[in-house]
């Protein structure tokens, strides 16, 4: 999350689904980010338990997503 904040923008969202024993959490910035993305957001959100995550730029900001089994 501290990598979303540090885009600037005024707002964050933040969106939870689930699906078959599966949550997606996925957090959007809705600002274009000036900076890169810190190189131990991915490391640590696998190391909290996600089966796969990733970040991308899109037209509406910095999106960070995880996939987490609740199975586990």
């Amino acid at each position: 999350m501290t990598s979303i904040i540090t885009d600037g923008s005024r707002r964050i969202s933040v969106h939870v689904s689930e699906q078959d024993h599966h949550v997606l959490i996925l957090a959007l910035s809705h600002q274009t980010p000036d900076a890169a993305v810190d190189e131990d957001v991915l490391p640590t959100l696998r190391d909290l338990g996600a089966v796969s995550c990733g970040t991308e730029n899109s037209s509406e900001g910095r999106q960070f997503w995880a996939l987490l089994d609740l199975t586990s």
